[in-house]
């Protein structure tokens, strides 16, 4: 039987994804206004337009990141698929601490969703909350902030929850 650990760290992960993607949402949006209440809204606006190319590039590549254990727990199956005359453990040792075998992974899921998603993205943010570019930015920031920080303590955030309600944090 499954322990009742690991259900509660997925069910924690859930909960954590509502709980601090709204807050970093919020908190960095208001961080900004702050900085930038006292200056020219045409040069923040454009700052803020280009900024949301590299944000969003952050945001998918710690997506990579952090839905890349799923790609790479689906690897460890095929090997030991593959060499079923070797222990499941020793491929799951052969990985295990390796950080480096998230990055093509990474890459890959960045690729596609710069390349894929802006249908996506576009339709979420129009649809969900009438956001200005300034708030697009806080929630690429806030989201890429708190998968990295939870990748790097190993909690399983959903991706989707905390990019939606870090989206609805900054419209807050």
């Amino acid at each position: 039987s499954i322990g009742l650990i690991p259900w509660i760290k997925v069910l924690g992960g859930f909960i954590g994804s509502l709980i601090v993607g709204f807050l970093l949402g919020f908190g960095i949006t208001k961080l900004i206004e702050l900085i930038c209440k006292n200056m020219n809204k045409g040069k923040t606006n454009h700052f803020f337009n280009n900024g949301q190319i590299v944000s969003s590039a952050l945001m998918n590549f710690v997506h990579g990141i952090q839905d890349g254990g799923k790609f790479i727990g689906i690897t460890v199956l095929i090997f030991a698929i593959l060499y079923q005359d070797k222990p499941l453990n020793a491929a799951v040792n052969a990985i295990n601490g390796t950080w480096w075998i998230y990055l093509p992974v990474a890459l890959v899921l960045f690729t596609g969703c710069l390349l894929g998603n802006k249908r996506i993205l576009n339709s979420l943010g129009r649809g969900m909350a009438n956001i200005n570019n300034y708030q697009a930015f806080a929630t690429d920031i806030a989201s890429s902030i708190g998968l990295l920080v939870a990748t790097l303590f190993g909690l399983p955030l959903s991706t989707g929850t905390i990019k939606n309600t870090a989206m609805m944090g900054t419209a807050a």
